[in-house]
């Protein structure tokens, strides 16, 4: 996959969430699905947007650990 996207299994990975939270996610909008630029993939999901929503999760994270 090029720098630009992640596939599904990636994704799921980086943010760490199960298949069906992901899927939900992308049903409701908060994560974009857009046409793969490869033929051999159904969709795609974008870097930037993917690393972010990461970051946010991991933030969000570390502020409910216990000490």
């Amino acid at each position: 996959m090029t720098q630009e996207y992640y596939t599904s299994r990636e994704a799921r990975q980086k943010l760490g969430i199960p298949t069906s939270t992901f899927y939900y996610l992308v049903k409701t909008g908060k994560i974009t699905r857009v046409p793969s630029p490869t033929s051999t993939e159904r969709g795609v999901y974008l870097k930037e947007q993917i690393d972010k929503l990461a970051k946010e999760i991991e933030d969000f994270k570390q502020g409910y650990v216990v000490a």
